[in-house]
């Protein structure tokens, strides 16, 4: 749902939608999750960058996001599940922050995804099976 508004958002914004592909318009999704930025790292992450690899803890093979490690980083709020839209991505690195809410299944759609850790969060609810 989160998503389709910010897809909506975008296109009514054509300027935006020309700098970020499909693959990248979940990063956004990231930076709306995140309720408290104390070292504030997102500040700099901006939608009309011509591409987010240059973003602090993003990388890219090909333009295409492969990597997201936020770790150390004091930040609180919850992961998105348009990480699941992230399709390059093979590492995400999310690990002591102070995150909530349960791991969206979404998120494991990533099939190119090898290493995951989010430990040291406050995350609540089952282990989802794709696990």
């Amino acid at each position: 749902m989160m998503l389709l508004l910010l897809q909506i958002a975008l296109l009514l914004v054509p300027e935006v939608v020309h700098c970020l592909n499909q693959d990248e318009l979940s990063l956004p999704a990231l930076k709306f999750a995140i309720e408290t930025d104390q070292t504030r790292i997102h500040d700099f992450w901006s939608k009309s960058d011509p591409t987010p690899c240059h973003w602090h803890g993003v990388a890219c093979t090909g333009n295409q996001v492969t990597d997201l490690l936020l770790t150390n980083k004091r930040l609180t709020g919850y992961i998105p599940s348009e990480l699941g839209q992230l399709n390059s991505l093979k590492r995400l690195n999310l690990s002591n922050k102070n995150f909530s809410m349960p791991i969206p299944a979404h998120l494991f759609n990533v099939a190119a995804l090898t290493s995951l850790d989010l430990s040291n969060n406050s995350l609540v609810g089952p282990i989802q099976d794709q696990i």
